[in-house]
């Protein structure tokens, strides 16, 4: 199940067990959307690249009369990643790609990456690094909708 091999990377490295912020995965988030656009981040710049752009989201949402805040409960939290999740399927569809079949891959190419955790974060090791070792990478083209 490609789910489960998405878990199996989150709680192999612990990462389920790390403090929910929702300033890293907001960061997380757009990192991967402009990696959709064709941004490449370094990542000794990720953070003081997006930091910014979340915290200004953050600001503007605070000063904007029209838009209302109150703490979501977990279970809200829960609905909007979920509403993520439907997105990215649907965007994955309308690329011409099966979303299962992607996840797969995905999912194989995450778990056989080594790297360590910073900021909560999981940090893959980069060729340029000591520790780097080949890993499997995703193959899409054996995921397209016929």
């Amino acid at each position: 199940m490609p789910i489960g091999q998405v878990v199996k990377f989150q709680s192999d490295r612990k990462l389920d067990k790390k403090e929910y912020i929702w300033e890293n995965e907001a960061m997380s988030i757009l990192e991967e959307l402009l990696e959709a656009k064709g941004y490449n981040i370094p990542k000794s710049q990720r953070e003081a690249f997006l930091k910014p752009l979340v915290q200004y989201i953050r600001s503007k949402a605070a000063t904007d009369p029209s838009i209302t805040w109150n703490e979501p409960f977990e279970a809200e939290k829960a609905d909007a990643f979920a509403d993520i999740i439907v997105f990215s399927i649907g965007s994955l569809m309308k690329l011409n790609y099966d979303p299962e079949k992607v996840l797969l891959e995905v999912s194989k190419e995450i778990n056989s990456r080594q790297g360590k955790i910073i900021n909560g974060k999981f940090e893959k090791y980069l060729p340029s690094e000591p520790e780097y070792q080949e890993t499997y990478i995703a193959d899409f083209s054996k995921c397209k909708i016929c």
